[in-house]
C-alpha cells in the first residue's frame, strides 16, 4: 500500500490552513474586547451583526466588515499566511498522524490566542481550556495507540511544571492567569518531546517576548510600563521546538 508523502500532507495542510483562518479571524474578532465587556458579535464601526451562529462555529473570511468595509481584525493575508505556512511546515516534518493532528489543533487555537493577546492582552478561558482538553485527549490517544508511555509522562510533567512555573510568576511578579492556562497546552506539547524540550521552549518563549518588546519599544509602538503580550512568544517557541524535533526525527 502506498502511503501519503510529506508533499501530499503539506498540500492538504495548506488547504486546511486557508479554511481554518476564517475560524481564527472569527475568534479574534469575538474575544478582542476589554474585560467585563460582552463578547463581540457586531461591527464596532457600523454596529451591524457579523456573528450570527454559535461562537464556536463562527467564521469570518475577511479582514473588513462586509457592510461598511472598515477593518475589523488583523490585516488581510496575515492570519491566512500564518496558518498556511505553519500547518504546511508541520505536515512536512511531523510523521506521527495523531501528533500532527494535535499540533494542528494547537496551531489553530494558538494563533487565535496570539492575535487576541496582541489586540487586548487577554487569553480567554473559552479558548485556552478547550485547547488543553483537546490536545490532551489526542496525545493520550497517541500514547495508548502507539505505546508511547515515556512521551506521555514527560508531556504530563511539562503541563504541570510549566503551568506551575507561570503560576509562581503570577503570584510573585504579577501577571495574568491566561498565561498559566495557556502554559498547560504549551507545556504538554513541549513535554511530549522530552524534558530538554520543556526548558528550551520556556527559554525561547521568554527570549522571543523580550526581543518583540524591545523592537516595539525602539519603534515607539510600546510605552514603558505597558502590558506585554507573552502568548506570541509561548506559542511560537512551542511550534519551533515541535518543528525542530520533527525534522530531527525524520
Amino acid at each position: 500500500m502506498t502511503h501519503p508523502t510529506p508533499i501530499a500532507f503539506a498540500a492538504v495542510a495548506v488547504v486546511v490552513g486557508g479554511i481554518t483562518a476564517g475560524w481564527v479571524r472569527a475568534q479574534v474578532f469575538i474575544h478582542s474586547v476589554d474585560p467585563h465587556q460582552a463578547w463581540r458579535t457586531t461591527c464596532p464601526h457600523c454596529t451591524l451583526p457579523l456573528i450570527t451562529s454559535h461562537h464556536a462555529r463562527a467564521w469570518l473570511p475577511h479582514a473588513r466588515c462586509p457592510h461598511c468595509r472598515r477593518q475589523i481584525g488583523p490585516p488581510t493575508g496575515v492570519v491566512e499566511a500564518t496558518m498556511i505556512l505553519t500547518m504546511a511546515a508541520l505536515a512536512w516534518t511531523v510523521t506521527d498522524p495523531l501528533l500532527l493532528a494535535t499540533l494542528l489543533v494547537f496551531t489553530t487555537t494558538g494563533v487565535a490566542l496570539v492575535f487576541t493577546d496582541l489586540a487586548v492582552h487577554r487569553l480567554p478561558d473559552r479558548l485556552t481550556l478547550p485547547m488543553f482538553a483537546v490536545t490532551a485527549t489526542l496525545l493520550t490517544t497517541d500514547v495508548v495507540t502507539h505505546h508511547h508511555p515515556g512521551a506521555g509522562v514527560t508531556a504530563l510533567a511539562g503541563a504541570v511544571g510549566t503551568s506551575g512555573f507561570y503560576l509562581l510568576l503570577t503570584l510573585t511578579a504579577g501577571g495574568g492567569g491566561g498565561d498559566v492556562k495557556l502554559a498547560l497546552s504549551t507545556g504538554l506539547m513541549l513535554g511530549w518531546h522530552g524534558y530538554l524540550a520543556i526548558v528550551a521552549g520556556l527559554v525561547l518563549g521568554f527570549a522571543l517576548t523580550a526581543i518583540g518588546a524591545t523592537w516595539r519599544l525602539l519603534t515607539g509602538r510600546l510605552s514603558r510600563g505597558e502590558d506585554i503580550a507573552h502568548a506570541p512568544g509561548m506559542v511560537t517557541a512551542t511550534l519551533a521546538v515541535a518543528l525542530t524535533a520533527g525534522y530531527a526525527s525524520r
